[in-house]
């Protein structure tokens, strides 16, 4: 199995593998399919994520905008180094909820603040 989605709690799954070109239309049926049970508010922990291109960053933001329509909160855990720079280099880190470093019931801390410990220029 090179990819897969599990829920770990009502509204909390966790992804696990790569999530690119090739996994990613599976994933996002199985993911839909674990939402639609889930309730309002949905956190997804990416943190066993190996590696990812754009169309993992192109199926987070298809599944913000089902949860906009589906009146759901979405937030995504533990975003991989890779996938957060894809977001900042294509500025998607201003729309996408993303939290850089969560576990599931932790405190939150937002990519905004993840910047100011990441970010080269603050050096």
């Amino acid at each position: 199995m090179i990819f897969h989605i599990e829920s770990q709690q009502k509204g909390h799954f966790r992804m696990v593998g790569e999530l690119t070109f090739n996994t990613v239309p599976e994933v996002a049926v199985k993911g839909l399919a674990l939402f639609k049970g889930a309730g309002k508010d949905l956190r997804i922990d990416l943190r066993e994520v190996s590696r990812t291109d754009s169309a993992g960053l192109a199926l987070l933001i298809a599944w913000l905008r089902y949860a906009k329509k589906e009146n759901k909160n979405l937030r995504f855990l533990n975003i991989p180094a890779q996938m957060l720079a894809l977001a900042q280099i294509s500025s998607l880190d201003q729309i996408l909820p993303l939290s850089e470093k969560q576990a599931l019931g932790g405190p939150s801390l937002t990519l905004g603040q993840a910047k100011k410990f990441i970010s080269p220029l603050n050096s």
